[in-house]
């Protein structure tokens, strides 16, 4: 069983959103927290975050050229058990005859399932396990300037 596993990450004007649960043996359930933060991540986070974009792009049924216009802004995570979870990927297409970009949210894609064109890549299911190493870290304290130190007892 996981002890905890993230449901979201969403970053706007320089926020960095993280949802995530954590199981508590005491209820057989999850406990739910969110972190807002305006601390800039590592790079990676950042690098594998954006690495999404040919995924956004694969499944939203555009040419591979159009990922290079797209900002990936978040990952929403849906667990059904232990072992599967679906992702939707947030993006923004930036358009060359607006201001404003074409908002894409993706249909989620199972990890695993029985019609495998639905489900997502190997390859894609591998990016985001990079990304949600990233995402550790973050929660962690690890960012752009060095760890932050947390107290282990807070009283």
């Amino acid at each position: 069983m996981k002890k905890r596993r993230v449901t979201l990450l969403k970053v706007k004007k320089g926020v960095y959103t993280v949802g995530w649960e954590v199981f508590q043996p005491a209820t057989n359930g999850y406990d739910a927290y969110r972190l807002v933060c305006e601390d800039v991540p590592r790079p990676e986070l950042k690098d594998t975050l954006q690495a999404l974009a040919v995924y956004v792009a694969e499944v939203c049924e555009l040419p591979k050229e159009a990922a290079e216009r797209i900002l990936v802004s978040g990952v929403k995570l849906s667990h059904k058990g232990d072992k599967v979870f679906c992702v939707s990927m947030m993006a923004q297409f930036l358009l060359h005859s607006s201001k404003e970009p074409l908002v894409l949210d993706t249909p989620p894609r199972p990890n695993v399932g029985e019609e495998h064109a639905f489900c997502m890549s190997s390859a894609l299911a591998y990016d985001l396990n990079m990304l949600l190493d990233e995402v550790w870290r973050y929660v962690d304290g690890e960012r752009a300037q060095g760890s932050l130190q947390f107290e282990k007892d807070v009283a």
